[in-house]
């Protein structure tokens, strides 16, 4: 009698499971490169350097975790090379990879300003990254003080197709008020 006048709580309903979304749609936008000689070979780029199109690279097989992509002039990779020459491969550029969205392939690559401080300095910069939808996901600014002026060191990490297009966009902030030079780490 209980059980028809107080019925049971309704079972919860089945939650879906949580599906964590992989990166691997992430890196297919990321773009390419082919291991001379080897198919489906785990690379990644190297922070130290930040290999991008076209740049000329080379890759170092580590252990456990493929091949690391490093631009040719990198003084890790020449250290590196003078270690384990056996351990240098060579690489090249993939074609362009493309995701359907018309969604180019994106590399992070590191960015070094040096300015007069001023204030609205680092808003100035970013607006010319905003406008020429360039995507900042890192960014760290020191100011130093030193004979009579202060000068703003800023590091930018951004995401670009290619250097070549990087070089576009850091005309662009070199144009900018105080600025005194805009370079690629």
């Amino acid at each position: 009698i209980e059980q028809l006048l107080r019925p049971a709580a309704p079972a919860p309903a089945e939650e879906p499971p949580l599906i964590k979304r992989s990166r691997a749609g992430d890196a297919s936008r990321r773009g390419g490169v082919l291991v001379v000689g080897v198919d489906s070979l785990m690379t990644s780029l190297a922070r130290c350097c930040r290999p991008a199109p076209p740049d000329e690279i080379d890759g170092f097989v580590t252990r456990g975790k493929g091949v690391a992509i490093h631009r040719r002039n990198c003084s890790n990779l020449r250290h590196m090379r003078d270690r384990s020459p056996d351990r240098v491969i060579a690489v090249e550029w993939g074609t362009g990879r493309n995701d359907g969205k018309g969604d180019a392939a994106l590399y992070p690559i590191d960015v070094l300003v040096e300015a007069q401080d001023r204030p609205s300095l680092l808003r100035d910069i970013t607006e010319v990254f905003a406008k020429e939808k360039v995507n900042v996901t890192g960014a760290h600014t020191q100011s130093v003080r030193g004979g009579g002026a202060a000068t703003a060191w800023m590091t930018f990490t951004v995401e670009v197709a290619s250097t070549e297009r990087l070089s576009q966009v850091l005309k662009l902030v070199a144009q900018v008020g105080g600025v005194r030079s805009a370079r690629r780490r």
